[in-house]
């Protein structure tokens, strides 16, 4: 299939499409590959930090003895902010009646060169509890969090490594690596017309047919 897109490049009168092709794969093959080892390294270094179970007693105790602002953020992304005890304990009774498994945030002792790695994991929307490769699988929603606490409200409760550590992970943004790969593999696996000129720079050069170059007279 790949072939005809090379055959298509200038109709019948493409250069043996089948070298073409290997030109494009030698030229483009290791620039594809450096983004693979590039996204690979930053879903390996990874932030993560240290989750342990809260109980409701603890969650209660924190809104009994705390007065400061606490913001709780919903699915729906509507903000409530507790200004008085009548607002924190109806936000008490809600979390408390919640759909899901509260944890409380500490920074690991190897995770320290990152700063504010605690309010990174507290606004983010999703997080994983096992390191990449990251799958679906392993995505974990937040569905609520108490800041003052440093407490996340998960859909779930995450996994235990085998080594017994509690570990969240938050996944780099690799999208531009990844557009990137996915542009390198466009150029090499399904080449169009209107990018023969590039094309013909991967092209041997007693091959490459370039358009006439127009001569322009110097002006005296």
């Amino acid at each position: 299939m790949t072939r005809l897109f090379y055959e298509n490049l200038d109709g019948p009168e493409t250069h043996r499409p089948d070298i073409l092709r290997r030109f494009a794969w030698d030229h483009l093959r290791p620039m594809f590959k450096y983004l693979k080892i590039a996204k690979r390294s930053m879903e390996n270094s990874a932030w993560y930090i240290e989750w342990n179970p809260i109980s409701h007693t603890e969650l209660r105790q924190i809104f009994e003895e705390s007065l400061v602002e606490i913001a709780h953020k919903s699915s729906t992304d509507e903000i409530y902010q507790d200004v008085g005890s009548q607002e924190r304990n109806k936000f008490l009774v809600q979390a408390l009646n919640a759909d899901g498994y509260w944890v409380h945030l500490t920074e690991h002792v190897e995770a320290t060169w990152v700063e504010n790695i605690l309010e990174q994991f507290i606004d983010s929307e999703i997080v994983y509890d096992v390191p990449a490769p990251f799958r679906r699988e392993n995505k974990i929603q937040i569905i609520s969090r108490l800041e003052v606490a440093d407490a996340i409200l998960l859909e779930r409760k995450p996994q235990v490594t085998n080594n017994g550590e509690r570990l969240l992970y938050l996944r780099p943004n690799t999208v531009n690596l990844r557009r990137q790969m996915e542009a390198i593999w466009t150029l090499q696996d399904k080449p169009h017309p209107t990018q023969r000129g590039l094309y013909r720079l991967l092209e041997n050069k007693n091959h490459a047919q370039w358009e006439p170059v127009p001569k322009i007279k110097p002006k005296s």
